[in-house]
């Protein structure tokens, strides 16, 4: 769910669709069906007011950008070997879209440019359950669904291998967001 305008939410669901509320008529009077898969995020890249951008993404690794103003697919890709993308940010024009067992970083026609993994000490690698580009240190942080910790990464130089912060009495993580300049895992 994602607020776009003062009078607008952007709703993607796992019909594939993205519903556009209107909060003053509390109505949904436009739709957006071109995903083929569950729709797992929505992001608002706000350059000038006048050119504001939706990007969705979907279960199945398409990535569509959209016009605020006239609901026209500005960018339409799909992510190569890609089943399960569940999230997307933007840092640095640049999009980040969590696949799973890797994060991608990829420029906004798709094409790749870094992969982050965590790999265990049994050689295998660790899912993603969510991430958070921390702009204001320049870090990459992500948890995994099958552990109660926290990996902090310089977006420098991703080959630096992550601080980690194991949290007490925690199984799994969710969801982190950013509040007053902290983490905060859930």
């Amino acid at each position: 769910m994602l607020g776009v305008e003062r009078s607008q939410v952007w709703i993607g669901s796992q019909d594939s669709s993205i519903y556009i509320i209107n909060t003053l008529s509390m109505s949904c009077n436009k739709q957006l069906t071109e995903h083929c898969s569950d729709v797992t995020d929505l992001i608002l890249e706000d350059r000038v007011s006048k050119f504001r951008q939706v990007y969705s993404c979907s279960l199945d690794g398409r990535v569509i950008c959209w016009d605020v103003i006239t609901l026209e697919i500005k960018a339409d890709f799909q992510l190569s070997n890609c089943h399960k993308l569940t999230a997307i940010k933007l840092h640095n024009y640049m999009l980040w879209c969590c696949v799973g067992d890797a994060l991608l970083e990829v420029k906004k026609n798709g094409q790749l440019s870094r992969k982050v993994v965590l790999e265990d000490p049994k050689g295998t690698y660790d899912p993603f359950s969510c991430f958070l580009v921390f702009s204001e240190k320049n870090q990459l942080v992500t948890a995994s669904a099958d552990k109660g910790e926290v990996c902090f990464w310089d977006m420098n130089n991703l080959s630096i291998p992550c601080q980690k912060i194991q949290l007490q009495d925690c199984t799994s993580i969710s969801c982190i967001m950013s509040v007053k300049k902290q983490v905060t895992p859930q």
